[in-house]
């Protein structure tokens, strides 16, 4: 397919227009891969894929502007390393060398195409994509000049005029670029205060830091709520250690060391709402579901004053249990999802959980 050749294409050109279409279109198609597949090995394949697609229009955008194109390489590279971050650190953190790297590679929308080629989707190179070209577009051909018979110094004269003509308008084209480009503009104000922005985005990234610090300090060192009152209905599991976490849920131990994971939800009759032995109840309780894959089954799902929604799990399944929480992103249990943000700082704060987490 020639379209998807040229996107791989060593040699070439790619105008302004195409390269960005690239950049937006591969990362778009990333993250909603990633979505879809909701699993590390998929995100990482999508991930390359994109890197390499944008790594190669950046350098022929590079050639295109007549510029060094080895900078803009290892900004591919660092845009496939950068983008791993926030599939294993669990923190809208982990995204900003990402998005700086994007920044970077967007900063080739800044120089104008140098000469004027002739583009076929916004590509000039040895791939032909004139079957995708428009009829239209076959108006831009040079026009064949008549030639009179028996006078060839006269086709001559024509051709030099017409070459000259081409040399003097691409000449009046590259005077008059840098004044009206707005590409040009915008790197000649970046360039300009280039140490004020750097400033503001040095303050801006220690205020996320501070503020994420701030959230989950907050959240570890609340001091957990005593539950005075009895249940309506009381399961036979006697529950300790408790802790809040982060997304509107509650951890707690049992007697035996089974982990107990509280929320509420909605109204429903108070008792068993799912259980292993007999595989009866609603069936979206029948595991946890984590964001990597992983899953785990529960022995029972038990519901008091109709809205607090227990689920019990094994012992044998504690240590496992603790790790998942602590470093996947999400997890969902009875139609029910729940983040994982802040989690392992909560856990590791906690005497009874923090010796227990596997690292």
């Amino acid at each position: 397919m020639p379209l998807l050749k040229s996107l791989f294409c060593q040699q070439g050109f790619d105008n302004r227009q195409r390269f960005s279409s690239i950049v937006a279109v591969s990362t778009v198609s990333y993250f909603i891969l990633s979505a879809m597949f909701n699993n590390t090995i998929v995100s990482i394949i999508a991930l390359l894929l994109a890197a390499v697609a944008i790594s190669m229009s950046a350098y022929r955008r590079a050639n295109d502007a007549k510029k060094k194109y080895t900078p803009f390489i290892v900004g591919g590279s660092a845009y496939f390393l950068f983008g791993m971050l926030p599939l294993f650190v669990l923190s809208y953190l982990a995204y900003i060398p990402f998005i700086a790297s994007i920044g970077f590679l967007l900063s080739l929308l800044t120089y104008p195409s140098s000469p004027v080629k002739s583009y076929i989707m916004g590509y000039s190179g040895p791939v032909d994509l004139a079957s995708l070209k428009n009829e239209s577009a076959a108006t831009s051909k040079s026009r064949i000049e008549p030639t009179l018979a028996g006078a060839p110094n006269a086709n001559v004269t024509m051709n030099i005029s017409h070459s000259e003509e081409q040399q003097y308008i691409v000449k009046q084209h590259d005077n008059t670029l840098a004044d009206n480009d707005l590409g040009v503009k915008i790197r000649e104000i970046l360039v300009r205060y280039k140490l004020q922005m750097a400033a503001g985005i040095a303050i801006v990234i220690v205020a996320m830091v501070s503020v994420s610090f701030i959230n989950n300090s907050e959240t570890s060192d609340s001091t957990p709520l005593i539950v005075e009152e009895e249940p309506v209905i009381e399961s036979s599991i006697d529950r300790q250690h408790m802790l809040n976490m982060p997304d509107d849920f509650t951890l707690y131990a049992s007697q035996y060391n089974g982990l107990i994971i509280n929320w509420q939800a909605d109204e429903q009759q108070d008792g068993v709402y799912w259980q292993q032995l007999t595989l009866e109840g609603d069936n979206s309780c029948k595991e946890i579901t984590f964001n990597n894959g992983d899953t785990v089954r529960p022995i029972e799902v038990f519901i008091e004053n109709t809205t607090d929604y227990f689920a019990h799990f094994s012992p044998l399944d504690t240590q496992n249990l603790l790790k998942q929480i602590a470093f996947r992103g999400k997890f969902t249990l009875c139609g029910y999802e729940f983040s994982l943000k802040g989690s392992q700082s909560a856990l590791g704060r906690h005497p009874y959980y923090a010796d227990k987490v596997d690292y």
